[in-house]
């Protein structure tokens, strides 16, 4: 099943459904293609590292994609109202970008013993994450 979740991040409630599957296998080698130093280097390689020899426009890419169908405050992010939603917020789009991952792969991070980091505010009643669930 598509399940969609909901998480406050910075008082803004960010709503993302996940990936059909097909879709979801080519962003994760686009993004292990991009980052997966990270995660086989251990302490030899840095994000710093990692960044300073990616491609800006293939990294924007990956961004806007990964940002696809994903709504802030009801209002669905696309290339044009990302750039003013998240002007001058850097730290919001990391940690936005990390709820999406978390949404699509949680369980393939956990399954290979990496536990993703949580970026969002301390869990309160009113930015708990809440499932729902689409198809069959």
């Amino acid at each position: 099943m598509i399940e969609t979740r909901e998480k406050i991040i910075e008082g803004a409630t960010y709503t993302v459904t996940q990936l059909p599957a097909r879709r979801a296998l080519k962003l994760k080698a686009k993004l292990i293609k991009t980052f997966g130093a990270l995660f086989m280097g251990g302490d030899s390689v840095t994000f710093q590292q990692v960044c300073s020899s990616l491609d800006e426009n293939q990294f924007e890419a990956i961004c806007m994609e990964m940002i696809q169908g994903v709504r802030k405050n009801g209002v669905e992010l696309t290339p044009a109202t990302f750039d003013l939603e998240f002007a001058g917020d850097m730290a919001g789009v990391y940690k936005l970008l990390l709820f999406v991952i978390e949404v699509n792969y949680e369980n393939f991070f956990s399954m290979v013993g990496i536990g993703l980091p949580s970026f969002s505010e301390e869990p309160t009643p009113s930015n708990v994450t809440r499932k729902t669930f689409t198809g069959k």
